[in-house]
């Protein structure tokens, strides 16, 4: 009897736990599927060779690439104002004590030396100064540099360093009467002058960043540079003279010197990958260069000609290449 009460009590403790279990159960699994699990920061990514790339990453990296210190090297045209090609055109005095003829007189006809060597090139007895330049100009000149920048974002500090060799030209005539022809004749002949030309720039750009790899920027600065005279000489029939001014040998005068001023440019930056960026741009400069030597008064030339140091613009177009991240910030 006490065994069938014991077995009756065990069927009805398994129907009692059967019971529980089966109300039990999908409340559980109820619950748990309603449970919020803490959202996680969303990572997408991108397929590469079958594998999974974290794009945040990669992100990461290519803004740390972005900025740090950059080097590179300019190559363009640099083109100078007329005004100070002026010096070259020959009309400047020889004014050393108390002579005051012109440069072109002095050279062609009271060097004697120099005055018989034309006439005999020229089969003449005689001839004349009949023109000087009316428009003495610089040519284009090659201009090579270095550049340095520290970029930050899209904002950045730069630091070049560019040179060049300016050629003034044009043309001067004489006047001669030629027994060949029976009549008088005109001889146009080239007249030159060389200087060399170092520039530094300390500039501010900003770059505006697009969606594919051509990125607009604008940039300005100051400007300091150097002119170095070269030479100033007219080749008639083939001889060179030098219409340098003597007074600069003899008084150990400086011809150049240093000028300052500012700039402004734009450009587009062709980033081509990770390491190397091709920057064409322009840079318009309002600067003085100094050019010639202020006049001595106690010399007695008020009227002398030879100094040229005023603000005008100039230009240059350049093609910059940047090594990117050379030297990247951590």
């Amino acid at each position: 009897m006490l065994l069938l009460n014991n077995l009756m009590n065990s069927k009805l403790n398994c129907k009692i736990f059967a019971l529980l279990i089966c109300f039990i159960l999908p409340n559980l699994v109820r619950s748990q599927l309603s449970f919020q699990l803490p959202k996680f920061k969303e990572i997408k990514t991108e397929k590469n060779n079958n594998f999974p790339v974290d794009t945040s990453k990669t992100k990461k990296k290519k803004r740390k690439n972005e900025n740090g210190i950059f080097y590179g090297i300019n190559m363009g045209m640099y083109k100078a104002n007329k005004y100070t090609a002026q010096y070259y055109n020959g009309t400047q005095r020889y004014g050393y004590l108390y002579n005051t003829d012109n440069i072109m007189q002095y050279t062609l006809f009271d060097n004697t030396n120099n005055y018989n060597t034309i006439k005999q090139a020229l089969n003449v007895p005689d001839f004349t100064l009949s023109g000087l330049p009316s428009n003495m100009h610089y040519s284009p000149a090659l201009m090579i540099g270095l550049y340095a920048k520290y970029r930050y974002k899209n904002s950045g500090f730069f630091l070049q360093f560019d040179f060049s060799k300016l050629t003034a030209k044009d043309v001067f005539t004489l006047s001669y009467y030629s027994s060949y022809i029976q009549m008088d004749s005109i001889l146009t002949e080239p007249i030159t002058g060389t200087e060399q030309r170092a520039s530094i720039d300390l500039g501010y750009s900003y770059t505006f960043k697009s969606k594919s790899n051509v990125n607009p920027y604008i940039e300005f600065g100051v400007n300091l540079n150097s002119t170095k005279f070269g030479n100033n000489q007219i080749v008639i029939k083939g001889n060179t003279y030098s219409i340098a001014d003597p007074r600069a040998a003899i008084d150990n005068l400086n011809q150049g010197g240093i000028g300052f001023g500012g700039f402004a440019g734009s450009g587009i930056e062709l980033v081509f990958n990770e390491t190397v960026a091709i920057i064409p741009g322009f840079d318009f400069y309002v600067i003085k260069t100094k050019l010639g030597y202020p006049t001595d008064q106690s010399l007695n030339t008020s009227n002398y000609n030879a100094y040229f140091y005023k603000f005008k613009p100039n230009y240059s177009i350049f093609l910059r290449v940047i090594l990117n991240g050379l030297f990247s910030s951590n």
